[in-house]
């Protein structure tokens, strides 16, 4: 209704078109955020139930509310690809352990593992990240104990940071 007044014929067919279009924008807008300078993110379905924003310095992916066998199927996908990620960000949810090379195949830049329940960092869970790793964030976890061999090849403010 207009006023009041149910449009009919010409016009309504006119409104129906006009909410066809924008839906048709707006598919196309979301889709042009999702690739920036050859930098495209995952399709939503094969990282799902993590989310994908293309930034300008890269890739940033996010993993909130999920569990565990999620969370690895999709970082399987991101391996598969060779797309260095400014961001990688997994909270809240359960994941007690960082096994060894758990990141063999990404490159990223910040990694932030805040309120996962992460008690036990394997020694070499996060070794491969050490050339392009610049911040890391276990904050809000259960951290029981850390290897010095954890912190080998991290750049000095990250590696030295963690044992303070």
């Amino acid at each position: 209704m207009i006023f009041g007044v149910r449009p009919q014929g010409p016009v309504m067919l006119a409104m129906e078109r006009a909410i066809v279009m924008m839906a048709v924008v707006a598919m196309v807008i979301g889709d042009a955020s999702r690739s920036v300078d050859g930098l495209v993110c995952p399709s939503v379905k094969e990282i799902h139930p993590c989310t994908c924003k293309v930034k300008s310095r890269g890739l940033s992916i996010a993993c909130e509310n999920v569990d565990e066998g999620q969370v690895l199927t999709s970082m399987s996908v991101l391996k598969n690809r060779s797309t260095v990620l400014y961001r990688l960000m997994f909270r809240n949810f359960d994941f007690p352990r960082v096994y060894d090379y758990s990141f063999l195949g990404l490159e990223v830049n910040h990694l932030t593992m805040s309120k996962t329940n992460i008690s036990v960092v394997e020694d070499s869970s996060l070794r491969t990240l050490a050339r392009d790793l610049e911040t890391l964030d276990l904050s809000y976890n259960s951290l029981k104990a850390v290897s010095v061999c954890f912190t080998e090849g991290l750049p000095e403010p990250i590696g030295g940071g963690i044992l303070q």
